[in-house]
């Protein structure tokens, strides 16, 4: 059977092999309205010709904002053959069908991002259709990372000043398709410093509408400050964390693609700072799962690297092109992308 020949009923039962009594049982308009209803699509090789359904395939990082429903790279780390649906409305970021997060105890299907070495917690990001879930446990629903730094107990002098820590910054709106130069991420305390000469008020007035603002994404500018790091990150992480939760929902975190995601934090990570070892040790809490229903799983037991939550070999691009991220990683590189089979699942 050659690519450009299947069907997408045999696409499906390829991807899906434990979906295959579900298939079988399915009209041709319930199959075309299920795969249209998915947010993550395995490219295979040869790929068929209907198997991605038609729309512009974006860049990461570009100018203009993914459409709803546009296909874009939406990982700080691309894995090589994966394809996401973009599922926020640019003009209204909240309307979305998830923006409520899951309850404790779900399992949810998701791919990998993280760009640490997993001593910060480790990063998915929600992929309704890639068959591999993890499980949530207890977890905390929050808007964004400012929003979850809020509801942990945070005010606003305290989410100031985890902005203003030296090495934290935020991506801004980018264009050219592109990773903006070396030493452009924008720093939180100018944001404020032009908002104070825009507005005539206060540093303090200024801080607190700006973090009010990016949490209740009311203003697309403001609301870029949520894509930070470092000490955002640490605070986040220690704090949920030490307040007994197992994973922390970004439900509309703003990310790199220029629009908003859907994040997941996982906090049970090992303390020796070693991206393996922290992997190895969630693969309790991964399976994998039939997309049409997530309580049909079978448990995952694969040695490094395994499948779409990490691929060996694989680095971010912010590690080649910014100083600041590199030694942060486990491996030499960066750039190389080598794809792990997921078992039983071609890529």
């Amino acid at each position: 059977m050659t690519g450009s020949n299947m069907s997408l009923r045999d696409y499906l039962t390829q991807v899906y092999p434990l979906a295959q009594s579900d298939l079988d049982t399915m009209s041709d308009a319930a199959v075309n309205e299920f795969f249209n209803s998915l947010g993550f699509y395995f490219q295979l090789s040869p790929q068929p010709t209907d198997a991605i359904p038609p729309g512009k395939i974006s860049p990461r990082n570009q100018a203009e904002l993914p459409q709803l429903g546009e296909l874009y790279w939406p990982s700080v780390i691309n894995p090589q053959g994966f394809w996401c649906r973009n599922p926020y409305d640019p003009t209204a970021p909240l309307n979305n069908k998830y923006v409520n997060g899951f309850a404790s105890g779900s399992r949810v299907e998701v791919c990998h991002s993280n760009v640490y070495d997993g001593s910060l917690g480790v990063y998915y990001y929600l992929a309704p259709g890639s068959g591999v879930a993890v499980d949530l446990g207890k977890t905390l629903v929050a808007r964004n990372k400012l929003d979850a730094l809020r509801k942990l107990g945070c005010n606003n002098d305290q989410i100031a000043n985890a902005l203003n820590t030296p090495d934290t910054a935020y991506w801004p709106y980018y264009t050219g398709g592109q990773l903006p130069p070396a030493g452009s991420q924008k720093l939180f305390r100018n944001l404020v410093s032009d908002y104070v000469a825009e507005n005539g008020v206060t540093t303090e007035t200024a801080q607190n509408e700006i973090i009010d603002a990016a949490i209740d994404e009311t203003n697309y500018l403001y609301g870029r400050v949520n894509d930070t790091g470092w000490q955002v990150d640490v605070d986040n992480f220690k704090l949920a964390k030490n307040a007994g939760y197992d994973t922390v929902q970004l439900t509309t975190q703003a990310n790199m693609n220029n629009g908003w995601a859907f994040e997941i934090i996982d906090l049970r990570v090992v303390a020796d700072g070693n991206l393996q070892t922290t992997m190895t040790h969630l693969n309790q809490y991964h399976s994998i799962v039939n997309p049409f229903n997530t309580n049909s799983y079978k448990p995952v037991n694969n040695t490094w690297p395994y499948y779409n939550l990490y691929a060996k070999g694989t680095l971010s691009e912010i590690a080649r092109d910014y100083p600041s991220y590199q030694g942060r990683f486990p491996f030499s590189g960066p750039g190389f992308i080598r794809p792990s089979a997921i078992p039983g699942y071609p890529c």
